[in-house]
């Protein structure tokens, strides 16, 4: 009697295939192996997936010449601008190639707009720094084009200084007194240092800035000194380090020529007390 099983383990193109086969007799029985192996060759494309992403969606072929991955560049190549490393964000072409059902959520919502829809573009919410790729900074620095390439300006003419500000639209203010109570709810860990619980069950932790003045004496090279005062223009708030950072910022002219710049500070009368 001879009785003979197959069995195959297969893996994309590489498998390995498997013949046991028992020869039995009255006298002897006897077991063998038979074992063959096979060699991966060269995958076949995938053309199912393309043929689901409409063409409107797919990189037009001059993006393909640019994409640094070329010759082998990707059919499209979906990417939050605003948001580049957060979680939450797909096209619809992606969720309908991929027959998507289910999507992370984003981890920030604005309340006023909170996450409700499958599949609805939410402005990206945070605390972290816009780099100067985003959108919204990327086109405050003006209008770059062959005309101003050519000519010795130093910036364009439609350009805006509202560039250099990082922080989200909603945390953008006027120049900060250096003496103000910040109040961060629901912001840190309910174990920080400082931090309390309100009476619903917030996390609430308080912040009094110091209430410096710094300000930069300059003496002039023609011996002539001024008091120049800086600005704090930047407030950088770690809970987690439990790090506060003030930036106060000065500007001079270029004339009259400087001959030194000392940094100074004052305190505020009544702080340093709390």
């Amino acid at each position: 009697m001879v009785i003979c099983k197959e069995r195959r383990k297969k893996r994309r193109n590489f498998y390995s295939q498997y013949k046991f086969c028992s020869h039995q007799s009255q006298a002897t029985q006897r077991k063998v192996r038979c074992e063959f192996r096979w060699k991966l060759r060269v995958p076949d494309p995938i053309t199912s997936f393309a043929a689901r992403v409409k063409p409107e969606f797919r990189l037009t072929p001059a993006q393909q010449a640019q994409h640094p991955d070329h010759p082998a560049a990707p059919l499209a190549h979906p990417v939050c601008e605003e948001n580049p490393l957060g979680q939450g964000y797909s096209e619809a072409w992606y969720r309908d190639a991929l027959k998507l059902k289910r999507i992370a959520a984003p981890q920030i919502e604005d309340p006023n707009d909170p996450i409700a829809e499958f599949g609805k573009h939410y402005t990206p919410q945070g605390l972290g720094v816009r780099p100067k790729s985003h959108p919204a900074r990327r086109k405050l620095g003006g209008t770059i084009d062959a005309a101003f390439i050519e000519n010795n300006k130093p910036l364009p003419d439609d350009f805006d200084f509202g560039v250099w500000n990082a922080a989200p639209p909603d945390q953008q203010c006027d120049f900060l007194h250096g003496d103000e109570v910040i109040e961060l709810t629901n912001l840190c860990a309910p174990a920080a240092a400082g931090a309390k619980c309100d009476a619903v069950g917030n996390t609430v932790l308080t912040l009094t800035l110091p209430g410096a003045l710094p300000f930069v004496l300059v003496r002039f090279e023609d011996g002539m000194i001024g008091e120049l005062p800086a600005e704090l223009d930047t407030l950088v708030i770690d809970t987690e380090a439990q790090h506060v950072a003030c930036v106060w910022r000065a500007t001079l002219p270029m004339e009259p020529p400087v001959q030194r710049l000392e940094a100074r500070m004052n305190l505020k009368p009544g702080a340093g007390n709390g």
